[in-house]
């Protein structure tokens, strides 16, 4: 009798323990696919973007290396490229580009050749670095374009001195620019994605910052 009796007390406080781990399993469960359906929202999101700036530069790109004369929207027109403002955080800007002289931020005013481009309200653009984020990380504006025939890139950032003027060096160095990099940020700053432009006009992304 007293063996059944103990028998019966263990089944019950089995159970019980079964119940609270149960429990506890779910409640770590419903967290851990929480944070999860967070984490994938907050990387597609941002996924996306990349693959929006990225196709727009590469389209400017495709339009200057199939530029003729007879498709010539804004004279003189020589090529296409994307204006870049830290501070508008979230607006890549394509333009003409109407000379072969260094970038001018009147191009940007005239007509477009495609609208801007908005990033999702969940990212921002967060920082620019030149030739490498050691080399020149401090820019918050750059322009880059492709000059007809060839669909190399080039690339203009702001004069420290004369900030109204543009130039195709890293400031005091007067090394030539030939790469930047666009860093992009999710809203919570815990995830980034960073797209790479070459001169010799590759351009990729990859996770992680700018380096």
């Amino acid at each position: 009798m007293k063996n059944n009796k103990l028998n019966r007390f263990l089944k019950g406080y089995t159970m019980v323990e079964m119940l609270l781990v149960l429990t506890i399993i779910s409640i770590l469960s419903v967290g851990t696919m929480a944070a999860s359906v967070k984490y994938t929202e907050l990387t597609s999101s941002l996924l996306n973007d990349v693959n929006s700036v990225t196709m727009l530069i590469r389209e400017m790109q495709n339009k200057t290396s199939g530029f003729v004369a007879s498709d010539s929207v804004s004279t003189p027109n020589v090529g296409y490229g994307i204006f870049l403002d830290l501070s508008s955080k979230n607006k890549i800007e394509p333009f003409y580009k109407t000379n072969t002289d260094t970038f001018s931020i009147a191009e940007t005013l005239s007509s477009k050749p495609e609208q801007n481009l908005l990033l999702d309200s969940k990212n921002s653009f967060t920082r620019i670095c030149v030739n490498g984020c050691s080399t020149y990380s401090s820019a918050t504006k750059v322009a880059v374009y492709f000059l007809k025939p060839k669909s190399y890139a080039v690339f203009a950032i702001p004069n420290p001195t004369v900030p109204t003027t543009y130039i195709n060096t890293i400031p005091a160095t007067g090394v030539k620019i030939n790469r930047v990099c666009f860093e992009l940020t999710s809203l919570n700053g815990k995830h980034k994605k960073r797209i790479d432009i070459h001169y010799v006009g590759q351009i990729s992304f990859a996770s992680g910052p700018c380096q």
